[in-house]
């Protein structure tokens, strides 16, 4: 049975986080609003009892709001104006007054190359260091690697304490990152890139404990998305294969033992 929680005007896109709260980010208004500020967004309390009105910026359909798997924490990605530069893209954590703190103003190292960002994917963290979100995003325009004489899309994981904002580490990976997850109590982050490419990366030192493909029956495969419970494990590809193992099995053995 669906229970009526709040009726809105306009168009909006929600984000849960663990706790029960509630973002959500008004995309278009409705034809009753008579407003012409800036987005009209809504957060609740954990017990959807209590709605409090917020505005969090400019919101772009594409690039708005993280979706972060498995926080505690709600995120938005703020939008700038354009001035003498490109738009500058902020990812911020929702503090529990509703105001926001940025951790990532740049996304990527180059300033330019933040006005063209893609495939932004994130996964929440909590291991000895403290909290933390992993953040993977790429750039959707080709660039010149002087170096290798070839045409490459810059794309980057990196993690940020949700504490104090700062970096702890940082890598540069040869295509997007299509889906990432954190098992915190093994310290390991998984990504999986569109290459079908597959990292286990240190949480805490940021080392790569594991690079390999993504294979299925012997064949590589794209994955699409991943979770985990207790210690289980299952991934999901983009023609539609669902396979699982043990974490313990499939640090391992790779993808080798996978059931369907």
């Amino acid at each position: 049975q669906l229970i009526l929680q709040k009726e809105l005007d306009g168009k909006y896109v929600f984000y849960i986080a663990s706790n029960g709260k509630v973002l959500g980010r008004q995309e278009t208004k409705g034809s009753t609003s008579t407003d012409s500020s800036l987005s009209a967004d809504i957060i609740s309390d954990k017990d959807l009892k209590v709605w409090s009105d917020v505005n969090f910026g400019h919101f772009y359909a594409y690039l708005n709001s993280a979706n972060v798997k498995s926080s505690p924490y709600l995120f938005v990605i703020q939008i700038g104006e354009y001035t003498s530069g490109p738009e500058q893209k902020t990812i911020h954590v929702v503090k529990p007054d509703n105001s926001l703190k940025a951790l990532a103003p740049d996304l990527i190292e180059d300033k330019q190359a933040n006005n063209n960002l893609s495939g932004l994917r994130f996964s929440y963290i909590n291991d000895s260091i403290g909290e933390g979100v992993i953040i993977a995003a790429g750039v959707n325009k080709v660039q010149f690697d002087p170096k290798t004489h070839r045409r490459v899309q810059p794309h980057t994981v990196f993690r940020k304490n949700i504490d104090d904002g700062s970096e702890v580490w940082r890598h540069s990976i040869p295509s997007s990152a299509l889906t990432i997850h954190a098992i915190s109590d093994k310290k390991m982050i998984l990504v999986a890139l569109s290459n079908t490419n597959f990292l286990i990366i240190h949480s805490e030192t940021g080392a790569i404990i594991q690079s390999q493909k993504a294979m299925f029956n012997g064949i590589e495969t794209i994955i699409t998305a991943m979770d985990s419970i207790d210690d289980k494990i299952a991934f999901g590809t983009f023609d539609g294969i669902v396979a699982s193992t043990s974490i313990e099995d499939f640090l391992k053995n790779g993808f080798s033992n996978l059931l369907y």
